[in-house]
């Protein structure tokens, strides 16, 4: 793909997750969407994304059941500072993971601490482990990525 000049110095700007900047620029990618499954690139080239699972789009690009709830949410709040308080936004989700979770794995109660007070995928996994050691199960599954 040709990129001008202006995308050149900027790349050379930039870090590249795994790769080196001067081995991408041999033959860089530029995208300029994403629908769905897919991607485009700056010429309209179509890409198949099988790694935006990996990050953020589980369901693919631009859901509408997604995209409907992100409006709805900046609508009402973009952010709650987790150092002062909790959203009930958290809160119905703790609700709703410990309405499906096993009962006895005191679920509610893990997640509600550890999502109430820092927002990163880090915290998932502890609380789950959390949670197991409280039911009781011994079996840890290792995720897969």
């Amino acid at each position: 793909m040709p990129i001008s000049p202006r995308q050149e110095a900027l790349l050379k700007r930039t870090f590249i997750d795994f790769q080196a900047t001067s081995e991408f620029l041999k033959r860089p990618v530029i995208f300029s969407r994403a629908e769905g499954l897919y991607l485009w690139d700056i010429d309209g080239k179509r890409y198949f994304d099988a790694i935006g699972g990996v990050f953020v789009a589980t369901l693919g690009h631009r859901h509408p059941r997604v995209m409907e709830a992100m409006r709805r949410q900046i609508d009402t709040m973009t952010f709650a500072p987790p150092l002062h308080g909790i959203s009930d936004v958290t809160l119905d989700f703790v609700e709703k993971i410990g309405s499906v979770a096993p009962a006895g794995t005191h679920l509610r109660k893990a997640l509600q601490r550890r999502i109430g007070s820092r927002r990163s995928g880090h915290e998932v996994r502890p609380a789950v482990l959390q949670a197991n050691r409280a039911s009781g199960q011994v079996q840890v599954h290792q995720p897969v990525s």
